[in-house]
């Protein structure tokens, strides 16, 4: 029952986050709510970083491994969990972190270019980047059934979500996402 929890909760999370980021979503959220759109970042961050603090500490509940890590086996989990921690932080370094966390208003002209410099030059998504890297990471520091389940569900999750969110570049951008997108590959260099 305790895993069953873990997967609903899981997909449940990964299922909000989507519908909030959603277009529509937040076009009937401006609409009905006008005084409080202002701060609609700022409540989806919170709704974000809360869920996730709360799903994760439920899935460390967990402590049967499915395997026993030896030192390099942790070694390698703590050499993918330091990479991802330093793609992320090359990915945010490259936004206005006070505008993606909602305490600067989103800017959003007609003239708004498409961003390819950076490590955007090497992949579309570095912060998907970033989650793939830590994902085995976790796993091979922590190797539980829930946390193999959330590693799992996690991966699909930014598979979609990668596949969704180009279709919205694809109409903020038009032919020049297009291109761009073949000629720069989603997460990882040269490969995918």
């Amino acid at each position: 029952m305790f895993f069953l929890k873990i997967v609903a909760g899981w997909i449940a999370y990964f299922a909000l986050h989507s519908i909030l980021a959603a277009d529509a979503v937040k076009e009937k959220c401006r609409l009905q709510f006008p005084g409080l759109f202002p701060y609609y970042r700022i409540i989806y961050n919170l709704i974000a970083i809360g869920g996730l603090l709360f799903l994760a500490y439920a899935s460390f509940q967990d402590s049967n491994s499915l395997i026993q890590p030896s030192f390099w086996i942790k070694s390698i989990g703590l050499f993918f969990l330091l990479l991802g921690v330093v793609m992320l932080g090359v990915a945010f370094a490259s936004f206005n972190v006070k505008e993606f966390l909602g305490l600067k208003k989103e800017e959003h002209h007609p003239d708004t270019k498409l961003v390819t410099k950076g490590v955007y030059r090497y992949v579309r998504h570095p912060l998907y980047t970033g989650v793939f890297l830590l994902l085995p990471g976790v796993f091979l520091l922590r190797p539980t059934l829930s946390i193999l389940l959330f590693v799992f569900i996690t991966a699909i999750y930014i598979e979609i979500g990668s596949r969704l969110e180009e279709q919205k570049l694809i109409k903020i951008f038009g032919e020049d996402y297009v291109r761009y997108s073949k000629s720069v590959k989603r997460y990882f260099p040269f490969i995918y």
